[in-house]
């Protein structure tokens, strides 16, 4: 938790140790595309959220798993609605 902040909920990746994460933000889908987390998938749609990601980023959930190399993660993503055409 960051000092001054107690019962805050949602922080940007930017107030955490810099040397240690990347300075962007991104909804959860995107985050767990991101990071190949495939069975994190189904949680987070049936939660409401939406496979085409949050828009706090330029890039959809299903390009970043395949940017990272994250076939698995792509498949599940196919599968579970996203569109391969989007931009």
């Amino acid at each position: 938790m960051v000092p001054g902040n107690e019962g805050r909920t949602s922080y940007t990746v930017n107030e955490y140790d810099k040397s240690r994460v990347h300075s962007f933000r991104a909804c959860l889908v995107c985050a767990a595309a991101n990071e190949g987390r495939d069975h994190h998938l189904p949680h987070l749609l049936q939660a409401g959220l939406t496979i085409a990601g949050g828009g706090t980023t330029e890039c959809r959930p299903s390009m970043l798993a395949a940017v990272k190399g994250h076939t698995q993660t792509v498949k599940a993503l196919l599968s579970l609605g996203a569109n391969p055409l989007a931009t």
